[in-house]
């Protein structure tokens, strides 16, 4: 399951959840976009979510935290 959302700019704190079925659908659908300067992980074991992670292409990806300024 794919979602299309167009996003054209950003001024301010945004936030994107999706429930997916697995970490497949959800490596997918992160790395199906042409932005991506960050991008969090969230699990309950830490491993698993650093092998997901390194799956994702985005200049960066944070483990159960999200970037802040």
């Amino acid at each position: 399951m794919m979602v299309s959302m167009r996003i054209d700019e950003i001024f301010g704190p945004c936030i994107a959840i999706f429930k997916v079925k697995n970490d497949q659908e959800a490596i997918e659908m992160a790395n199906d976009t042409d932005y991506g300067l960050g991008g969090t992980v969230i699990s309950e074991n830490p491993e698993h979510a650093e092998k997901v992670a390194l799956q994702i292409d985005t200049g960066g990806v944070y483990i159960n935290r999200v970037l802040s300024s």
